[in-house]
């Protein structure tokens, strides 16, 4: 093997290496991007959560049951949306420790 050929090798190598680090900071920026989004989208449920329940208890104050089913299944939407979030920002802290 001649001294061009092991030169080139090298410079595969670390071609290689920094492939594998620029892969990695990419995979950790999408899991900080993931996570950034997963809070924002906690807060805008915290904000819809807190508005329907300022709903159902002044419908309730009011007297008004039309709208109770409507309500409380916009509640439990919201609630299974936060569990979602609450998973995905547990396996983005997962994944980026990893």
């Amino acid at each position: 093997m001649s001294c061009l050929q092991r030169r080139n090798y090298g410079n595969l190598g670390e071609t290689v290496n920094a492939m594998l680090e620029m892969n990695a900071m990419a995979t950790s920026n999408k899991f900080d991007t993931m996570e950034t989004v997963a809070h924002d989208f906690n807060n805008l449920l915290t904000g819809i959560l807190g508005n329907l329940e300022l709903m159902q208890m002044r419908a309730q104050r009011r007297g008004i049951t039309e709208f109770d089913d409507y309500l409380t299944g916009s509640r439990s939407a919201a609630n299974r949306a936060v569990s979602l979030t609450q998973r995905l920002l547990a396996v983005s802290g997962q994944l980026a420790h990893q």
